[in-house]
């Protein structure tokens, strides 16, 4: 068959998976995109030294705390709300009750997170004194992240739940330029606690654009209360091992800029500013693929079973690995001169370059097993089999710590990258052999 531009185009437009997964990406690039400036300007404004070792140990810390429950959250509401539809049940009643029990919660953990942070950071770091000091006041003003990352979650699987990408798509552009409105104004008044203020108040704006969306659509608006329904105890026992699996993936970032700590003064620093490059390919690629996959996957087995599903993650881990490919292939050759574009400039030390560079190469060797465990996870997700998930994490955080140990004092920060690679492959095997053997139990017990 010749596949000229037209047919190429028409297959695209009127495949509704290919067509959303396009234009979502299309949307993630635009909404993402100004999102990848803001390490780049916070680069020029503040350099590496211990200010920002402590700021992105702190933050990390905040995104750690966020990131057990707020990627379960937005991933199993896609799901969930399928299969509430497919019955004619109430999604706006059960999403209320997701932003009620899901604000109480992360408040306390907010609380929890503040009070014992302190004695904590003595354990398992080596910062001085007066970084530990800064470490804590930035948690103090980031705390409130918590409530409004777990929200935007929240209210983003639901708009995912109903196909209306491009909101959740954009809504990260928002954020990103309160957030450099906020550090701008304020930078030379405060410095690194600039970015603390301008991380928050982004947030806000953000939850504001997707309330505005669901109200101004014909989504079904959030009815607030506190009830535990039937669907909300099933969504919190299914999501319980999606959240220790996140908590487990989270924690090897806290790991690892903990184990950097021990390392000579910015090695925190630089691990922060590869692994930033290192998300870049890796969120535009699965920004708009993953989440119109999940929500397409979710419908269609509800609607015809196990057989499509296995065909259509084939069809994209065939699709994700080619791209892969020339994605690494691209960005090793370009390292060194894409890190000086990005970074050289203002308080950033020249000479850091090189180490930045190679730092961003250890990730990216990781690239395309990460990139095919993805697609394995949605598969997991669209069977609610979280388990595995949650097994696959704990897989991840031992392979990392030991090859962090092995490798960190022989290649300083490049080795912490290089473990998180070498933990991919382990990730990706297990994912794949549960993956084929768990679809087979499911069509044998289902006859679909």
């Amino acid at each position: 068959m010749k596949y000229t531009p037209r047919r190429i185009w028409n297959r695209i437009r009127y495949s509704p998976l290919a067509w959303d997964t396009v234009t979502t990406t299309g949307w993630n690039v635009l909404g993402r995109g100004v999102g990848f400036l803001v390490p780049f300007f916070l680069a020029a404004w503040f350099g590496v030294d211990e200010a920002t070792d402590a700021l992105f140990f702190a933050y990390g810390l905040i995104v750690f705390a966020a990131g057990i429950f707020a990627p379960a959250v937005e991933s199993m509401t896609v799901p969930f709300i399928a299969e509430i539809r497919s019955r004619a049940g109430d999604p706006g009643r059960f999403v209320g009750r997701m932003l009620c029990l899901s604000g109480a919660g992360m408040a306390v953990l907010a609380l929890l997170l503040i009070t014992g942070a302190r004695p904590l950071l003595g354990l398992v770091t080596r910062f001085d004194a007066e970084a530990v000091r800064m470490i804590n006041r930035l948690l103090l003003l980031t705390a409130p992240l918590l409530v409004m990352l777990v929200w935007t979650s929240v209210l983003t699987g639901y708009l995912n739940a109903y196909k209306k990408f491009a909101f959740p798509a954009v809504a990260p552009a928002f954020r990103a330029l309160v957030n450099l409105a906020v550090i701008y104004t304020l930078k030379d008044t405060i410095g690194v606690y600039a970015v603390a203020l301008g991380y928050l108040a982004g947030e806000i704006a953000r939850l504001l654009l997707l309330l505005t969306a669901i109200f101004r659509t014909e989504i079904p608006p959030p009815r607030f209360s506190f009830g535990l329904s039937p669907e909300m105890r099933n969504f919190l026992s299914v999501s319980f091992y999606q959240t220790v699996a996140l908590a487990a993936v989270h924690f090897k970032s806290v790991v690892d800029k903990a184990m950097a700590s021990w390392l000579e003064p910015g090695s925190v620093s630089v691990l922060e500013y590869s692994y930033r490059l290192y998300l870049i390919p890796l969120t535009f690629m699965s920004a708009g693929l993953f989440v119109a996959i999940l929500s397409h996957w979710s419908d269609r087995y509800y609607d015809r079973g196990e057989r499509r599903l296995a065909r259509d993650a084939i069809k994209a881990v065939k699709l994700v690995s080619a791209i892969s490919l020339l994605v690494v292939a691209f960005f090793i050759v370009l390292a060194r001169p894409l890190v000086n574009l990005a970074y050289n400039r203002g308080e950033f030390d020249a000479a850091q370059v090189p180490l930045v560079s190679l730092v961003w190469i250890f990730y990216l060797l990781g690239f395309l097993p990460k990139m095919i465990s993805a697609v394995l996870t949605r598969g997991h997700l669209t069977l609610k089999n979280t388990k595995i998930l949650m097994k696959n994490a704990f897989i991840i955080n031992i392979v990392n710590l030991i090859m962090n140990y092995l490798l960190m004092w022989r290649l300083q920060a490049p080795g912490i990258a290089l473990s998180t690679s070498i933990a991919s492959l382990f990730s990706l095997a297990y994912l794949t052999y549960h993956f084929n053997r768990d679809r087979r139990i499911v069509a044998e017990k289902t006859g679909r």
